[in-house]
């Protein structure tokens, strides 16, 4: 397989906007998926101020961070690289 895009994103980036709005992207560009790969990064919280429970590497908010608002969130991107 010779991927012929890459992404990366985080969900602390324009506090997760740009996660949204790179989804939007992709789904108009209506790339084949086995051309991509798309990876984040969580950590931070999307939020200004997060609550100690938003942000970590806690299971809760890794899967929150990756499935909340962001990509994979917008149903656009089934799952992450």
């Amino acid at each position: 397989m010779l991927v012929q895009f890459q992404f990366d994103n985080a969900e602390v980036y324009a506090h997760g906007k740009s996660e949204r709005i790179m989804g939007q992207a992709l789904a108009e560009l209506d790339l084949p998926r086995s051309d991509l790969v798309i990876s984040t990064k969580v950590f931070f919280g999307a939020t200004p101020n997060p609550k100690p429970t938003a942000k970590g590497l806690s299971r809760k908010h890794i899967i929150e961070g990756v499935k909340g608002e962001s990509f994979m969130g917008s149903g656009v991107v089934p799952h992450m690289d």
